[in-house]
């Protein structure tokens, strides 16, 4: 899709706040920290309390702006205001729609539902120039910028030993290379990736370099095998079949695995593995 201009809106694929037809005068909720659960515990026989994670609520966002239908009055503003209702229509499912605004010069896409809509009759309405408020709710406080992705190749292993009779100056091999690779998440808040590993390789491990968290898997995968780890809903499905019962000791919930604001080094291991084994990270930039 083409890329907004300041101040549009796009709602499930529908441009509704274009800029000429239904401009943009208020927004509430986007930018804004959402609500915040403490996560402190009051303390029994002291001042104060236990210091708790501070966690998002969900976030509310709302857009006001004016509907322009030209000279024609109430006439003029009718099928404009009828697309307006079709696009904010409730649906018959729980499925999360993508919410694009692009805001100070920032396009960023969140996801939910509209919970209201607000077009009032009198004076503006007759003149052809009605108000239209309409409020979303994004379960995920989150807001999502460019996807990103880094595939990583297994390291190739340097051959044991020496070759006899000896040679001096002696040749140790190449050293190992391959194995790490850098992932950068542009926004302010970790976002959950979704990983790809590919075989053949036997124990696939990833490992977040800075945090030391591990993601690791007890199962051999073959050269045809996807093995998809998705951080953001905590599934592990091994081409479509459930295998989240893989993770070993070592390993986090794949939902705790994530990638942190900034630069984060991975590295990927294997027990053994052949040249085309690969584990292929996506994520988004995040922004809370």
């Amino acid at each position: 899709m083409a890329e907004l201009t300041e101040g549009q809106i796009r709602w499930d694929g529908v441009l509704l706040f274009d800029g000429r037809r239904l401009a943009l005068t208020g927004i509430e909720g986007w930018d804004d920290l959402p609500g915040i659960d403490s996560g402190n515990v009051l303390r029994p026989s002291r001042h104060g309390a236990w210091a708790g994670r501070g966690l998002a609520q969900q976030r509310v966002v709302t857009a006001t702006g004016t509907l322009v239908a030209g000279d024609r009055g109430v006439r003029g503003v009718e099928p404009y205001v009828a697309a307006v209702r079709r696009a904010t229509a409730l649906p018959e499912d729980s499925e999360q729609r993508a919410l694009t605004m692009r805001i100070g010069g920032q396009e960023l896409t969140g996801y939910g539902q509209v919970t209201a809509r607000s077009i009032p009759g009198g004076v503006g309405y007759q003149a052809g120039r009605p108000t239209v408020s309409i409020q979303w709710i994004c379960p995920d406080p989150r807001r999502y910028g460019e996807e990103r992705s880094t595939t990583i190749v297994a390291p190739a292993r340097a051959e044991d030993g020496l070759r006899y009779p000896l040679r001096y100056p002696l040749d140790y091999g190449e050293p190992t290379t391959g194995g790490a690779g850098t992932v950068r998440n542009n926004g302010d808040t970790p976002a959950h990736p979704v990983l790809v590993f590919t075989g053949p390789c036997d124990r696939p491990r990833v490992v977040d370099q800075e945090s030391g968290r591990v993601l690791e898997f007890d199962l051999v995968l073959a050269e045809s095998d996807a093995l998809v780890v998705d951080c953001g809903s905590g599934t592990v499905r091994l081409n479509g079949a459930d295998r989240y019962y893989t993770l070993t000791s070592r390993s986090v919930p794949p939902g705790s695995w994530t990638v942190a604001p900034g630069r984060s080094t991975i590295r990927f291991r294997t027990v053994s593995s052949g040249p085309s084994a690969s584990v292929r990270i996506r994520w988004r930039d995040a922004y809370l």
